[in-house]
């Protein structure tokens, strides 16, 4: 749904995210950050907050270049979390 032709589908998606605070759509939620439509942004970085309490001084009504910039440092903390959770993880088999 994050990624529908249809801004609404996605808008909805992002909503719900942030609604039920759902860790597993960050990756998705980033990834609207840089959206076509700027309501769907707006949702996103507002579904962020929510479930992080950070923004990474990203507007969502900031030119492309910025959006970018700041759609990349969610990237990078997304990546991160990944491998600090992936290194906590207790080996098989223990």
């Amino acid at each position: 749904m994050f990624q529908d032709e249809n801004p609404a589908v996605r808008l909805r998606a992002v909503r719900q995210a942030g609604t039920t605070k759902d860790t597993t759509a960050l990756p998705y939620l980033v990834d609207r950050l840089t959206d076509t439509e700027s309501e769907v942004r707006f949702f996103a970085i507002l579904a962020l907050e929510k479930i992080t309490g950070e923004r990474k001084g990203y507007k969502y009504y900031g030119s492309g270049e910025d959006r970018a910039a700041a759609a990349g440092r969610w990237r990078d903390w997304v990546k991160q979390r990944r491998e600090r959770q992936a290194s906590t993880k207790p080996a098989e088999g223990l």
